[in-house]
């Protein structure tokens, strides 16, 4: 007779990578290629977000072309793709709230939450930051320079030393005013899109 419960066939690892992505550009990318990598991981979700819960930003280009933006980016990319799910909500985005609701869509997935590490001294004021923590494994990535006991202070997180790239959005919206080149930091489609649509220009 065969066995009742056979073996489950191991899940599949997939990161999330959110943000504004305003707009996306190649620090993103490269990072979540360098992660998918180092962590044997079969695929990234890039998830960009409606609103921030601390209200970090104001004037955030709309979603539907920060949403576009990064297909254009993502392409045909292996493994990458792109997920609308906080953009299809109405409210403030919370992670924890995506979490279930990926978990409850996709249950033969284990998910793997990228966070930059200059988020770690706000991660504890996040909404229900136990149940993130057991909802998904966090990788925290380097952006800033960690506080000396970050480590200590979570030791169930996965501290990676990835490369950092001097790149960021606010300084490509910033350049794009000003009638600056940014290709050495957008993906040519990115940029036509953005052109195509005038977005970041000075008003």
């Amino acid at each position: 007779m065969s066995p009742v419960n056979p073996e489950a066939p191991a899940k599949r690892k997939t990161a999330l990578f959110g943000g504004t992505f305003d707009p996306v550009h190649y620090g993103h990318l490269r990072l979540a290629e360098w992660v998918k990598k180092h962590l044997e991981l079969d695929s990234v979700f890039f998830i960009p977000i409606r609103i921030h819960p601390f209200n970090k930003r104001k004037n955030i280009t709309p979603a539907i072309h920060r949403l576009n933006m990064l297909r254009q980016a993502v392409g045909k990319m292996k493994d990458f793709e792109v997920s609308s799910i906080e953009l299809d909500r109405d409210e403030v985005s919370y992670t924890v709230d995506t979490l279930r609701t990926l978990h409850q869509a996709m249950p033969d997935r284990e998910f793997y939450l990228l966070i930059g590490d200059d988020n770690l001294p706000e991660f504890r004021i996040w909404k229900e930051p136990e149940e993130i923590a057991k909802l998904a494994k966090i990788v925290v990535f380097r952006r800033s320079g960690l506080q000396e006991n970050s480590k200590e202070k979570y030791a169930d997180f996965i501290f990676v030393d990835n490369p950092l790239i001097k790149i960021s959005s606010s300084e490509i919206r910033e350049r794009l005013r000003h009638g600056l080149p940014v290709e050495e930091f957008i993906p040519p489609a990115v940029l036509n899109y953005i052109r195509q649509h005038r977005l970041y220009i000075l008003k």
